[in-house]
């Protein structure tokens, strides 16, 4: 329970202060973007949080000797899928920004972040095995390292002058980092 309040709270601080930060240096309007682009990557992240990853976790903790291959099982199930909504967002940029959001000036922001979903998906089947497997720490440790590393290259990237493309470019390598972290923590015994 401690490692996972102190991983939720890593998160939100840091989720936080990215959000104070890029509204102070960039403005309201750069923070509206945003906050519009990455309201609609989060649509697709829904669909890859629940599920998969929770049926992993419930899997490997029923027998720790199958981690591996369920973790397998449930990464050939994740990344089409995870590929499919990256497809359609990165495709669909768009036709979402300019008719629905009519400004079609956020159709790269909208597939620069779509570079997420993947990564994302990954990280959240490989979270998912480390929670079965009773690897608390090590999943707590992989949620503070990813939110850190947003915090830290949002920032550099902002202050670097690439303005909201660099804030986006932060969380693409935050969730690259992120799932390249939780699959070398995931170091299970060999199936039988």
């Amino acid at each position: 329970m401690l490692y996972n309040m102190v991983s939720k709270v890593s998160y939100l601080l840091c989720a936080y202060a990215i959000n104070i930060f890029i509204g102070r240096y960039l403005g309201p309007e750069k923070y509206g973007i945003f906050g519009v682009v990455f309201a609609l990557t989060n649509i697709a992240y829904l669909f890859l949080t629940s599920g998969l990853p929770q049926a992993t976790s419930k899997y490997v903790g029923g027998d720790i000797s199958k981690a591996t291959p369920v973790m397998k099982a449930a990464l050939k199930l994740q990344l089409p899928w995870s590929l499919f909504l990256f497809a359609l967002f990165f495709a669909g940029a768009g036709p979402i920004s300019s008719i629905i959001l009519n400004d079609s000036g956020l159709a790269f922001y909208i597939r620069v972040a779509a570079l997420t979903i993947v990564p994302l998906a990954l990280f959240n089947v490989y979270q998912g095995a480390l929670l079965g497997s009773a690897e608390f720490g090590k999943e707590a440790i992989g949620l503070i390292l990813r939110s850190v590393i947003r915090l830290f290259s949002v920032i550099v990237f902002v202050l670097w002058g690439f303005g909201i493309k660099g804030a986006i470019a932060g969380y693409v390598c935050a969730a690259v980092a992120g799932a390249i972290i939780a699959r070398s923590f995931c170091k299970f015994p060999a199936s039988d």
